[in-house]
Order: structure tokens, then sequence, then C-alpha cells
């Protein structure tokens, strides 16, 4: 989910993402390993997208004023 942002711009893989997510969490044995699942695309999402949104903060002050 996190290509269809900015940088990447792919929004076509967004919907079709978060559709298999749903679909696994759908299929999920329990509702421990659901809660696991969905912390662990919502962590993934967060980090993918996190990383470039950081990226215009990482500027020297020294070198660019």
């Amino acid at each position: 989910m996190a290509l269809g942002q900015a940088p990447v711009n792919a929004w076509y893989l967004t919907i079709p993402a978060l559709g298999l997510l749903i679909h696994r969490l759908s299929k999920s044995p329990d509702g421990a390993a659901a809660a696991w699942l969905a912390w662990a695309g919502g962590s993934g999402y967060f980090a993918f997208t996190l990383s470039w949104i950081v990226q215009p903060f990482l500027v020297e002050a020294a070198r660019d004023g």
C-alpha cells in the first residue's frame, strides 16, 4: 500500500494490497494471529512510508544553508 504514496505513485497497487491484507486477516485461525498480522501490516506500511517522509529532514545545515 505504501507504494501508492508520492515517490512511487503506484496508486493502482493500493486497493489490491489492502484487499489481500483483509483476505489474509479473514483467514486467520484465531484473534491473536489476526492481531499480529494486522500489526505487522500496519507497521510495515508505516515504516515504508515513513522512510521517504524523513528524507527531506536529513540535510546538512552547513552545506545547504
